[in-house]
This record gives structure tokens, C-alpha cells and sequence, in this order.
């Protein structure tokens, strides 16, 4: 998946359920600019940037990550 280019990114106004996106700002595969473009495409998203985090985010900061997904699923379910 990569916004450039890509069919997708012209239709994500169409997903409208809640959205999560976690990237590290300091990422050299995948830009954090890429992450806010998602959200910006993305009508119900929250964006939570790992500041000085890489593309590795999820093993590097695991323990940060894993409370990220399970607040925002949390969250999501009180609504």
C-alpha cells in the first residue's frame, strides 16, 4: 500500500469507521508525511505519531504501541 499512485487513496473518504494509524516520525522506508496524508484521506482517523520512532515501531516500542491499539479500542467501544 503506498498513497502515490495508488487506486485506494481515491477512495478513502468512503471508509467511514474508525481509524488508528501509529507511525514513527523519524521512518526512512515510509515517510511520516505518508501517515498524515492517510489521515487527512480518512474522515474518522487518529493519528499517533512515535516521535523518533522508525519503521520498526511495533518491536522497537511494543509496550507504547500495544497501549496505543488497546485505547483506541477502548475508546472506539464506548461510543
Amino acid at each position: 500500500y503506498h498513497l502515490h499512485g495508488d487506486p485506494v487513496a481515491a477512495r478513502l473518504g468512503e471508509i467511514t469507521v474508525p481509524a488508528l494509524i501509529l507511525h514513527g516520525t523519524a521512518d526512512t522506508e515510509v515517510p511520516f508525511s505518508e501517515a498524515e496524508r492517510l489521515q487527512a484521506g480518512l474522515p474518522h482517523a487518529t493519528l499517533m505519531p512515535f516521535v523518533d520512532g522508525g519503521h520498526d515501531i511495533m518491536v522497537a516500542q511494543a509496550v507504547a504501541y500495544r497501549q496505543a491499539i488497546i485505547a483506541f479500542l477502548g475508546a472506539v467501544c464506548r461510543q
